[in-house]
This record gives structure tokens, sequence and C-alpha cells, in this order.
């Protein structure tokens, strides 16, 4: 079986951010329409697992909410990509956390990302969930995270194909790792005979 594993930043992701930038794509009056088109337009031939990561519950769900998007217009533009990907056989794999809180405070506390750290911060407190909220710095991102990871969990239980969800995995990556295998062993049996491979997104 052959499998291509794309990282979010990859210049060559099939699924591509934004020309112009993430600050620019978020602050689009036509963010929802240009994440869409992404998709659409994205190439999936070739592989028989891909592996494209931050892109579904990243910048489709991340992006609008730090928008200030409505929640239920981030889960119809959800609901249209999962009916998009429908006849590929869609894995999702969802690594989530018990505290979304402290795991944020662990990764800016981490000192290889303070560069990081600094970006995200900045990026965020200028743009319209924390700007409405009166919010900035690391405490308006902790918020902003919290609230993300409400609507993670919503979108998750939503999602009307074969999904996983890997909890913590940073306190055991090889058993996180074992429920990934496993989970995409399952998903390509099942894909089988039955038309595209299957496709994993998270």
């Amino acid at each position: 079986m052959t499998c291509r594993a794309y990282h979010e930043f990859a210049a060559d992701h099939p699924v591509p951010v934004d020309p112009d930038g993430i600050e620019a794509l978020i602050r689009s009056p036509d963010l929802l329409a240009r994440i869409e088109l992404a998709w659409q337009q994205a190439d999936f031939s070739g592989p028989q697992v891909l592996v494209l990561e931050s892109r579904l519950f990243q910048m489709a769900a991340m992006y609008p909410l730090l928008a200030d998007v409505p929640p239920a217009e981030i889960h119809a533009l959800i609901r249209r990509l999962h009916d998009g990907l429908a006849a590929r056989n869609p894995l999702l794999v969802f690594f989530d956390h018990s505290d979304p809180a402290s795991a944020v405070g662990q990764v800016l506390g981490a000192p290889e990302r303070q560069e990081w750290r600094a970006w995200a911060t900045s990026l965020a407190s200028r743009l319209p969930w924390l700007q409405r909220r009166t919010l900035s710095g690391e405490a308006g991102w902790t918020r902003f995270v919290q609230h993300w990871a409400t609507l993670l969990a919503d979108l998750f239980e939503a999602a009307p194909c074969q999904k996983v969800r890997v909890l913590d995995a940073s306190r055991d990556w090889a058993a996180a790792q074992r429920t990934v295998d496993r989970a995409v062993g399952l998903a390509a049996h099942r894909a089988v005979g039955s038309g595209p491979s299957p496709k994993r997104k998270h």
C-alpha cells in the first residue's frame, strides 16, 4: 500500500492555505468560499492512503472561528466538505485534549516554540474573535482555543465518515500510533472493492 503524508506547512500540500497568507485569508470577506474552493480544486490522485494534516479542523474550522464566523455556518461548511469527500472513503483522525488550556500552556511554554508563540498570539490578537471580546495575548489565545475545542468536539460527533478520536496523544505516543494504525487498517479493509482508497484527514 502506498502512502503520502503532507505536513500542514508543506509547500505542495493538495489543499493550500492561501497564496496571500493566513491573516489575509481570515480577513477575506469570502473566507468560506475560498476555503471550499481550495478543497474542490485539490488533486487527491496518486497514493492509496493520503494524510492531510491540519486542514479540516484547522483551516476550515479554526480560521473561520478566528474571523468570528457563527458556529452554525462553520458546521455547514464542514458538512459540504464531507459531502465532497464521501466517495473517497475518508477517515477523520481527531487528536483531542482532555484539558485544552493546559495543552496550550505546554506549547506556549516550550523553549523551541517561542518564535511561534510570539507570532501566533500577535496574529490572534489582531483578529475579530479576540478583538470583539477585548482579549489579547496568551490569555486571549487560550480562551479562543478552549472555545475552538468545544466546536471541534461538536464537529467530530457530527462527522458522517469513519473517524477515530485520540485523546491526549502526547502522554503515550506509541499507544496513539497504534490506535491510528488500527483505524487506518480498518478503513483500508472496508475500502477494498468499494471505489477510491481511503483518505486520512485531521
